[in-house]
């Protein structure tokens, strides 16, 4: 049974990221505004937020999807192994990327960020494991 789990996990785990990337296609073509020619980019809120929604909304269902499909105990266990693993991926790559790039930099305020939504990335299957799991004891 646990050898199941873990295949389930792993589904899971590539069809968030396979949802995400259609889903962050979708949000760069329509919703994000193209940065003005000669400006550069813009790494504001506004471009920051809708892309955190699209990831938290991905991990709350693919969190909902795995309550629903693993055979356990305790299923909030295995959705706070998904947010796991996204969380750790993620504060490593935006921690380790200004080491890796010579150029460019990473302010306290930034790892702080980066810490947060690592948190918030661990935190979002539960909460979809939780609100597919309220709605299955009713």
């Amino acid at each position: 049974m646990r050898t199941k789990n873990i295949v389930f996990l792993i589904c899971v785990v590539f069809f968030a990221l396979g949802a995400y990337v259609f889903l962050e296609g979708i949000v760069e073509t329509w919703i994000v505004p193209l940065p003005v020619a000669g400006v550069g980019g813009f790494n504001g809120l506004g471009v920051m937020l809708p892309r955190l929604l699209t990831g938290f909304g991905v991990l709350a269902a693919s969190g909902a999807i795995l309550c629903s499909v693993v055979e356990s105990a305790v299923p909030l266990k295995w959705c706070l192994a998904l947010g796991s693993i996204y969380g750790i991926a993620y504060v490593l790559l935006a921690v380790a990327g200004p080491i890796i790039s010579p150029r460019a930099h990473q302010s306290l305020g930034g790892v702080l960020i980066a810490l947060l939504v690592g948190f918030g990335m661990s935190i979002a299957p539960i909460i979809g494991g939780v609100l597919i799991k309220r709605r299955y004891l009713r």
